[in-house]
């Protein structure tokens, strides 16, 4: 998590050089970020998700899903989709929800269409100043990996997210309450993803 009541230039220069310079880059390419609050929007959002799940291999939420969840927020003004375009093409997109006090950086997808244009270090330097502008005390990221999990599938995400400084929290990981003895069968397929995955 990102302490963001801190102004922009203390942001700046908390961050990573890398992430920083990448940012300035971006700009420089000629990056531009669009901010929607139109569930309709959702069109654009997921051909980029599909992509990001088709590479990364991790099991999407549905279109139905995603759409009534930025809905849901939406109509309290709580939701807002985040898009980078290079050359007339949405190349990185997000879903980014302002909740009490912090920003949440929730769903986010890329392509590779051009793969040397970090788009997605712009599109969350946007997300953040735009949760500084609503007023939020916090960015949340949303999970990182273990520090102790070298080959861990979200390493290469958690350095992009840690590029950008804050600090991490731990917390006691989801519980499931057997209610069935049903829920067996459950536990042995999620035991299954879990492994296929990495995780």
């Amino acid at each position: 998590m990102l302490d963001i009541t801190k102004t922009e230039d203390e942001l700046l220069k908390g961050m990573r050089k890398t992430t920083r310079y990448l940012i300035k880059k971006s700009e420089k390419d000629g990056v531009t970020i669009s901010i929607s609050t139109n569930p309709a929007d959702i069109e654009l959002f997921w051909p980029v998700y599909l992509e990001t799940v088709s590479r990364q291999h991790f099991t999407p939420f549905s279109k139905q899903y995603l759409m009534q969840e930025f809905e849901l927020f939406a109509k309290s003004g709580q939701a807002a989709f985040f898009f980078g375009h290079y050359q007339g093409e949405i190349i990185s997109a997000s879903i980014i929800i302002f909740y009490g006090n912090s920003g949440f950086y929730h769903h986010s997808g890329s392509t590779h269409q051009f793969e040397k244009v970090n788009s997605s270090y712009l599109l969350q330097w946007r997300a953040i100043l735009e949760a500084k502008k609503r007023g939020c005390e916090l960015y949340n990221f949303w999970g990182i990996a273990p520090d102790n999990r070298p080959k861990h599938p979200w390493n290469g995400l958690s350095l992009f997210k840690k590029g950008f400084g804050g600090f991490a929290e731990e917390y006691v990981h989801a519980q499931d309450y057997p209610i069935s003895l049903k829920y067996r069968l459950n536990y042995v397929i999620e035991t299954v993803r879990r492994i296929r995955r990495g995780l």
